[in-house]
């Protein structure tokens, strides 16, 4: 069974794409504090020892890395480190992370990159996020049978319908578009606790007579269009900016096409507008970014 982790789901999603916050790390990364006279507990950056700046991660927002501070007397304080440029010794720090407390360090005191409970939880976070999110196997012949373990077929079966996943369809980054062929027809329909994700470039080819019915949740494409259930209508919206040839899912599912929006008519090769009854032409129209075969 394939998992994604979180950190690089999210940047499937058909939204604008948002950069997650990492957290860096290098090995037995510690050095002293070389600033004279210290750090005061306000003060949100501060100085190692010459040359010794790049044993640790070198960083910009929203990246980081996490730093104790440690003095003569054994106290203890945590920061993070929001900014580091590779070859500079200085770091932009904020301060009394992870319950600690700002306090002044003088010159000479401990900086260390430790493990901390904080960074722990994070990779819990992603691990808990991580088993709840399977990639289809594009290699797969038919999607709607049982195949190798990791066709769609076989992944609704391994999941059930009580649990809570979301199942990615993945670009495999070769070419435009990464194929999904269904050649044997499938109704998904009552796994309604899947969410189904479509990266970018990835496509579905139906054969002849072939109806899938999708899980009612999440996002999926149909003749070149994006549709998103709307769990209060109870029906798959088509979204603004898509291609349009035949506004059509290929379920049994309801959909609704809002007033405004936005598509491109691949066979007059027009910008149109849903008028609330019918696509007409529309000027002054901007889609968002898509590629065109």
């Amino acid at each position: 069974m394939k998992f994604k982790t979180v950190l690089i789901l999210l940047i499937f999603l058909v939204l604008p794409l948002s950069t997650h916050a990492e957290i860096k790390w290098t090995n037995n990364a510690s050095s002293t504090i070389s600033d004279v006279g210290g750090i005061a507990a306000g003060d949100t950056s501060m100085t190692v020892d010459t040359g010794e700046g790049d044993l640790f991660p070198a960083v910009t927002a929203p990246h980081y890395f996490m730093v104790t501070l440690v003095d003569a007397s054994g106290n203890r304080e945590i920061v993070k480190v929001t900014a580091r440029a590779s070859g500079s010794d200085t770091f932009t720090i904020d301060r009394a992370e992870e319950g600690t407390i700002a306090r002044a360090f003088a010159q000479g005191s401990a900086v260390e990159l430790r493990v901390t409970a904080g960074s722990l939880d994070e990779f819990s976070k992603a691990a808990a996020v991580d088993s709840n999110v399977y990639l289809v196997d594009s290699s797969e012949a038919d999607q709607g049978i049982a195949g190798a373990g990791e066709s769609f077929r076989d992944l609704l079966t391994s999941i059930g319908t009580s649990k809570k996943a979301t199942i990615v369809f993945p670009h495999d980054g070769s070419g435009n578009t990464t194929t999904f062929t269904f050649s044997t027809s499938l109704d998904a329909s009552t796994y309604t606790n899947i969410s189904v994700i479509f990266a970018p470039g990835a496509i579905t080819s139906y054969g002849g007579g072939v109806t899938v019915t999708w899980p009612k949740s999440g996002k999926v494409p149909s003749n070149g269009n994006d549709y998103t259930w709307d769990a209060e209508a109870t029906k798959w919206r088509v979204e603004s900016g898509n291609q349009y040839t035949t506004v059509l899912l290929p379920t049994t599912a309801t959909y609704t096409i809002e007033t405004g929006t936005l598509v491109f008519d691949t066979t007059t090769l027009q910008v149109k507008r849903y008028s609330g009854t019918a696509w007409i032409p529309a000027t002054g129209s901007i889609l968002r970014s898509q590629v065109f075969n």
